[in-house]
């Protein structure tokens, strides 16, 4: 009797919350209820740009949306690697350089030569999205 009237309460709450009040804890207590969540569009149209007077690169992509609320996707998670990045690789926060809200990004590099190699990803503080392409890019010397 004690489970079903737990159950009837989990329901009645459940379904008298409005999605945008959700508060973010939600999604760290609740991580089963996101099952039925879907995951943000994947970041596109990535264009990257050397500044060689300050020494930095800067990172611009297309804003995306979030299917559940059709609004703009709220942080956009920035990863960098040195070496081309495995499959495991790809979601690893060891490599979670910055976490932002605008569409674009300057990497200030210094004296760095080599390659670089980005991945952005769209959180909306239910899901993180499909990875973006692996944007290659040689500083030049």
């Amino acid at each position: 009797m004690k489970n079903i009237a737990i159950k009837i309460l989990f329901l009645i709450l459940f379904f008298s919350c409005n999605v945008k009040t959700y508060d973010p804890y939600y999604y760290i207590l609740f991580p089963y209820l996101r099952k039925g969540f879907n995951q943000p569009e994947r970041v596109e149209e990535i264009q990257i740009q050397y500044k060689w007077e300050i020494l930095s690169l800067e990172l611009k992509w297309r804003p995306s949306r979030d299917p559940d609320t059709n609004s703009y996707v709220p942080y956009y998670f920035i990863y960098l690697y040195f070496e081309y990045p495995t499959r495991e690789l790809l979601y690893d926060k060891k490599y979670l350089i910055d976490i932002t809200s605008n569409t674009e990004y300057i990497l200030f590099l210094g004296d760095f030569r080599g390659v670089l190699y980005f991945m952005i990803t769209s959180y909306d503080l239910g899901s993180e999205s499909q990875p973006s392409e692996i944007i290659e890019f040689r500083i030049p010397p």
